[in-house]
């Protein structure tokens, strides 16, 4: 287990929210080996990957 997943328990199916600059989503968590931990500047650094493709139509033209 990671050190950021031990030290905030976070675990696939847990509730999270992931913000910005531009906003929040709330999503649900999938906890993966495949996005490995960063090392920059001698800190640790955790990916966040989030989809977001929705094919060639986009969202919008799905909800018309």
């Amino acid at each position: 287990m990671r050190r950021w997943r031990q030290r905030k328990v976070l675990l696939t199916a847990d509730y999270v929210k992931v913000s910005s600059k531009r906003g929040f989503i709330r999503a649900v968590a999938v906890v993966t080996r495949r996005l490995r931990t960063l090392h920059v500047n001698d800190q640790q650094v955790e990916t966040v990957g989030i989809p977001i493709h929705w094919g060639f139509e986009g969202v919008a033209r799905q909800r018309l």
